[in-house]
């Protein structure tokens, strides 16, 4: 019979084998295609049997196994049954299309549940799948009013991790066809907010972002608004070729590109690194280089190691003879390399844009529960803050981040929180005479604090580790304790020193360059001790601009004569 779905069920494992062929799904996907036409006469069979080879996703079911897309010959007879005049010679390209963008999509989802404690059971499993087309998401319907084109279809996937299912919505765009006319797709994957779990996950998500907004407002002077461009999938020329569209910050918005570069070669940047925020007592860093930044105070030894993607100059540069625009010189030291390859292909930071590493070995035991990392500013930033800001913070502090303290109205305002809250990679070692900087630092640690975190109930999971530090209680358990080697990574993919100095957000970046004014800024990190005020020490990114930045050059030149 015509309407007979093209799956035999009674070959299916049991209930909860699902027929892979959502029929509704196939057909709102088929409406792409300019050759399957809902309004064309339905077409008759295949000309020729089409594949039957059906490909394993790497999307795993609850009961162990993998889910397992449609082969060529169910999706054709899906779209046939629904009249949309397939033709066969467009399976070989939808088909891939079709299943890489839910690879696509499975990948977002295990963005949200990476640190979820999914893994604590195996890992997150997806339990059902819904098609819903003709459901807006009250998000896509809002942007529909906002005169944004609507998503042409929606998912509603649910996942079980450790037991517990959650709901994920997601809504499916179509882009903009590159040049060859390939089709190009991008998506809007997040928990629904029907359950607390959901909701708790969408304003983690979103403060954690927002944070990374603040610790720049010292240089940006406000935030404007881009249009959404989500994660792309385009395939490229050949018969059943896919490419996904590379990752950017957390694998947000793959397609989004900053609206404007840097000009007429004004700025440069510069990192230094010291025992204080005196800078007669920094020292210029070495971006993107294995020779650490060594310094000591009355509190601790330590070496500190900065990589930036892209550290190039900051503008457009008069280029030597032979010299390429992808060699043109760095930042300040110009000597210094363009990237860490090392670091930045390394599977855990391949998405991050910029890294503060250290290894510290304190000389006296420091308290943990008052030590504390972030930003201070050197100018008001209180006139650049957005609408509401002091409801959004007291909500977030109460529900999400206790431990977290600002002062953004400030002469000096500065935004800190609890050190072992905010690092995303701590690591342990033994007493040491000297610290030691690896390649990459990694959660975890060896000997003796092993015993120590399982006693106090450290989590080994990192994102663990930091809720458990929100609790200053907590926190009180754990001591710096003198002569032992810590090492910290922390890193981000949401600011960019490269050349396009912006800042990237949920959807679009900003150009950070475009909104500040001609003069030096900086942006300082701080590890200090918040109830007594001593600082342990200090990492700044300076933009230089004008006469220091001609005497910072001109000190590098001397420097290199000598």
């Amino acid at each position: 019979m015509a309407d007979k779905c093209p799956v035999d069920h009674s070959s299916l494992a049991g209930p909860s084998e699902k027929c892979p062929v959502d029929h509704q799904q196939r057909s709102t996907w088929a409406s792409l295609f300019p050759s399957s036409s809902k309004d064309a006469p339905a077409h008759p069979p295949a000309p020729a049997p089409l594949p039957q080879d059906r490909e394993t996703s790497s999307i795993p079911r609850v009961d162990g196994s993998n889910w397992v897309y449609p082969s060529q010959a169910q999706f054709y007879a899906a779209m046939a049954r629904k009249n949309h005049n397939p033709q066969a010679t467009d399976m070989k390209v939808i088909v891939p299309i079709h299943n890489a963008v839910n690879e696509r999509a499975w990948q977002e989802v295990m963005k949200w549940e990476s640190g979820q404690g999914g893994d604590v059971c195996g890992g997150v499993k997806l339990v059902s799948f819904k098609g819903r087309p003709k459901d807006l998401t009250p998000k896509a319907r809002l942007k529909s009013l906002l005169g944004y084109s609507a998503p042409f279809d929606r998912h509603d996937w649910v996942v079980d991790r450790c037991g517990t299912r959650v709901r994920y919505v997601i809504d499916f765009y179509t882009g903009h066809s590159g040049k060859a006319g390939n089709l190009s797709f991008y998506l809007d994957a997040r928990p629904a907010l029907d359950t607390w779990d959901g909701a708790r996950m969408r304003v983690e998500r979103f403060w954690e972002r927002w944070i990374m907004v603040s610790a720049v407002a010292d240089t940006v002077l406000s935030v404007v608004k881009g249009r959404h461009n989500g994660d792309t999938v385009t395939p490229v020329a050949g018969p059943g070729n896919c490419t996904a569209g590379a990752p950017s910050p957390r694998n947000r918005s793959a397609s989004v590109s900053s609206t404007a570069s840097i000009t007429d070669g004004k700025y440069r940047l510069r990192v230094t690194a010291g025992p204080s925020l005196d800078p007669d007592t920094q020292q210029v860093v070495r971006v993107n280089t294995a020779e650490p930044c060594a310094f000591e105070n009355d509190f601790m030894k330590v070496e500190v190691k900065v990589r930036i993607k892209n550290f190039k100059a900051s503008g457009t540069v008069k280029l030597k003879v032979g010299m390429s625009r992808a060699n043109q010189p760095s930042g300040i030291p110009t000597t210094c390399p363009p990237t860490d390859a090392t670091y930045f292909s390394h599977p855990l930071h391949m998405s991050d844009r910029y890294s503060i590493a250290f290894s510290f070995i304190p000389k006296r035991t420091l308290p943990a529960h008052s030590a504390f990392w972030g930003n201070e500013f050197s100018r008001p930033i209180r006139d650049r803050l957005p609408p509401g800001f002091n409801t959004a913070f007291n909500i977030v502090k109460k529900f999400i981040d206790p431990g977290l303290e600002c002062d953004a109205y400030a002469d000096r305002p500065w935004l800190l929180g609890p050190s072992l809250g905010c690092w995303f990679a701590f690591w342990v070692g033994e007493k040491a005479e000297e610290p030691g900087m690896p390649e990459i630092i990694k959660e975890g640690g060896e000997g003796s604090w092993l015993e120590v975190r399982r006693k106090i109930g450290v989590p080994e999971d990192a994102k663990e580790r930091r809720r458990w530090a929100l609790n200053k209680e907590n926190r009180a358990k754990l001591v710096f304790e003198q002569g032992r080697e810590y090492r910290v990574d922390f890193f981000n993919p949401y600011l960019d020193f490269s050349t396009e100095f912006s800042v990237f957000l949920p959807g679009f970046s900003v150009c950070v360059i475009k909104y500040i004014d001609d003069k030096t800024h900086k942006l300082r990190y701080v590890f200090k001790d918040k109830e007594t005020g001593d600082i342990y020490f200090a990492v700044t990114f300076t933009l230089l601009f004008g006469q220091e930045l001609e005497q910072a050059l001109a000190a590098e030149a001397r420097a290199r004569d000598n």
